[in-house]
C-alpha cells in the first residue's frame, strides 16, 4: 500500500504530501487517526484538546483544493456505491 501511495501521490505532483517525520507529528497523526469519524456532512476528530467538526468544503479548503475542482459524486459515478468500496 505504501508503494501505491507514493505513486498516486507523485502523479499528482504532491511527493512529499504524506511522508512527513517532524517533532510531534507521529503523536498528532496518532491522535488524528484513533478519533477520526465520517458523517454524512464531513469529518469530525479530536486534536489539540478540542473536538472538531469540519465539512467536506471545509476540509478541501484546509487542504489547499482548488473550489473549481468540485465534483457532485452521485452525477459524475452514478455506480460507485461508497460503502462497497
Amino acid at each position: 500500500m505504501d508503494t501505491e501511495f507514493d505513486l498516486i501521490f507523485q502523479m499528482m505532483g504532491w511527493k512529499n504530501f504524506w511522508d512527513r517525520t517532524e517533532l510531534g507529528s507521529r503523536l498528532l497523526t496518532i491522535e488524528f487517526l484513533c478519533t477520526l469519524q465520517y458523517y454524512e456532512g464531513g469529518i469530525a476528530f479530536w486534536m489539540f484538546k478540542q473536538d472538531i467538526m469540519l465539512s467536506w468544503r471545509e476540509l478541501s479548503d484546509h487542504l489547499g483544493f482548488s473550489s473549481r475542482c468540485i465534483l457532485d459524486i452521485d452525477t459524475d459515478l452514478p455506480n460507485f456505491e461508497r460503502h462497497q468500496f
